[in-house]
């Protein structure tokens, strides 16, 4: 009593032989029905039936189920759960269809690394001086595109990126990158010996992937101070004379570059004394000596004694009223001061922003510029050739009660040197931030 169109080896028992469960089956779990829904599945087995390539009769005799083309769904099974109690209802569980997988689908981002081969084949020396080149270079198996990136080795902070598009070989001078890193003012305080980090930069320079997160190379660090030549050994790093002048309540600074641990004296001495005092150096690097000479009242000079770095004597003497004393970055990547005895002249600019009316014209606000002419004291070549830098240098400071405030020089041109005479250095200068005073 089989409904018409229905293939009678399609129906099989709840507990049905082990040769059937290597076929296709529609398994109901009970005896089959004649209901209308069930003709309906019936019929849907027998279209899938036809979709296959073999013949019924080969598909029976070969006792399993015939593999699908790689490029055709593979059907797995349709089962039935058993009947609800209510009714007979059948629900049909929705066909799982396996895709062929060609390649990755564009929605997804391979996470595969690149086999690419990219080395550094140059890598600058530590301690390289900033004031020349500072060249790093890689080479790569394929042309690509790679970002060199430079970071602050400490901080982590970003210096500069610079990308080569399809390169095989490049180099790349990251001096100008480094040199904006430093940024520093004059020591204050107390005499004694400080880290000089801020006088040098410690970077770490890696090769990236473009637009990626993938690290291709990475160099290791290198510390670069800020001075114009590589030191050959233990130095102090400056372009000022070793015989100075200081006054008592003024400051000063040594740049010391070490190989090892190092003791710096100072040497107190006047007419009715002689003090020493000594202060430690613990390891190799780029130190600084901030000297204060109220620290050593009564002094008539001062002797600094740093070992193998050298020796720095001053002279104590009083300056005259009105005296100014400059700061300035030299290009040893020190801080060198020295003090102007006269000023020249001095004299104020006012800039005013004029409002009109009813009344007329009325000042709404002023900005104030003051510009002193500061003449130093008649000074041997060696010392106008440093002073000379002051011209140049990007940083400039004006000490006053122990603070330097930042100034910008005027000057444009001076004469340094005079055959047969000691000459003097004319400068004007005017502070870096103008005085705006508002009115009502």
């Amino acid at each position: 009593g089989l409904d018409k169109g229905v293939w009678p080896d399609v129906y099989l028992q709840h507990d049905s032989q082990q040769g059937a469960a290597r076929r296709k089956v529609i398994d109901s779990g009970k005896s089959p029905l004649t209901s209308r829904l069930q003709k309906g599945i019936n019929s849907f087995q027998h279209f899938i039936d036809g979709l296959s390539t073999l013949c019924r009769q080969h598909r029976l005799s070969a006792g399993r189920f015939p593999s699908a083309p790689s490029d055709t769904p593979a059907i797995r099974e349709i089962r039935h759960p058993p009947a609800p109690s209510r009714g007979i209802r059948h629900a049909v569980r929705r066909l799982r269809i396996r895709q062929p997988i060609r390649g990755v689908p564009p929605r997804y981002k391979s996470t595969k690394k690149s086999n690419r081969m990219v080395t550094f084949t140059q890598i600058p020396d530590n301690n390289t001086p900033l004031g020349g080149a500072v060249v790093y270079a890689f080479a790569c198996d394929t042309p690509q595109t790679v970002d060199l990136r430079v970071t602050e080795a400490e901080s982590g902070t970003l210096l500069g990126v610079r990308r080569f598009v399809e390169a095989s070989a490049a180099e790349c001078d990251i001096a100008p990158m480094l040199r904006r890193a430093l940024r520093f003012t004059p020591a204050t305080g107390s005499t004694g010996v400080r880290p000089a980090t801020e006088r040098q930069v410690t970077a770490c320079v890696e090769l990236r992937a473009e637009a990626a997160e993938e690290v291709l190379a990475t160099a290791p660090e290198r510390t670069f101070p800020g001075c114009r030549t590589a030191p050959a050994g233990p130095t102090i790093l400056t372009t000022m004379p070793e015989n100075r002048l200081i006054a008592p309540d003024e400051s000063d600074e040594l740049l010391l570059f070490t190989d090892a641990a190092e003791t710096v004296t100072v040497r107190a001495q006047s007419h009715a004394f002689l003090l020493v005092y000594r202060y430690s150096i613990p390891e190799a690097g780029l130190w600084l000596f901030h000297l204060a000479a109220r620290n050593f009242p009564g002094a008539e000079s001062l002797t600094v004694d740093a070992g193998a770095c050298g020796t720095v004597r001053y002279t104590v003497a009083t300056v005259p009223d009105g005296a100014v004393r400059l700061a300035w970055r030299s290009s040893e990547g020190s801080v060198e001061q020295c003090t102007f005895p006269t000023v020249r002249s001095a004299s104020v600019a006012a800039e005013k922003e004029r409002v009109c009316g009813p009344d007329g014209l009325a000042g709404a606000a002023a900005e104030l510029e003051r510009r002193e002419l500061l003449v130093s004291a008649f000074e041997p070549a060696e010392v106008l050739e440093a002073l000379g830098e002051v011209l140049a240098t990007p940083d400039v400071w004006r000490a006053a009660d122990g603070e330097y405030e930042g100034v910008d020089v005027l000057t444009e041109e001076a004469v340094v040197r005079r055959y047969g005479t000691m000459s003097t250095l004319e400068l004007e200068i005017r502070p870096k931030r103008k005085n705006r005073m508002p009115w009502n």
